[in-house]
């Protein structure tokens, strides 16, 4: 059974300022970027669990080409997935964390 996936607003950024970045390096490179985060996307939908936790209940699947983390959550009572960012290997870590305080995910 697939998770429904819901993407954060937050995500939703990302994933524009992503487009746009990497179409200013090369003409239709942001939607390359963006066809292997969908693909990934979809991966994650049929086997969600099997990502490893990065922060708390927040899973993370990273892309193989452009480096980027896709990090989630599981709502495993409504059958769904809760993409909150898309954040590039090389980025600041602590983008995470105060992504997480934002949306008002608890951490210990």
């Amino acid at each position: 059974m697939d998770f429904e996936p819901m993407i954060h607003r937050q995500a939703e950024i990302d994933l524009e300022e992503i487009v746009v970045y990497y179409n200013k390096i090369r003409e239709n490179l942001g939607f390359e970027v963006y066809e292997e985060i969908y693909s990934y996307i979809q991966e994650i939908k049929s086997r969600p669990f099997s990502f490893r936790k990065e922060i708390e209940q927040v899973r993370v699947c990273f892309t193989k080409r452009f480096h980027f983390g896709i990090y989630f959550l599981i709502v495993e009572e409504l059958s769904k997935i809760w993409i909150i960012g898309v954040i590039n290997a090389k980025e600041d870590p602590n983008k995470l964390l105060r992504r997480l305080t934002i949306i008002n995910i608890p951490q210990k």
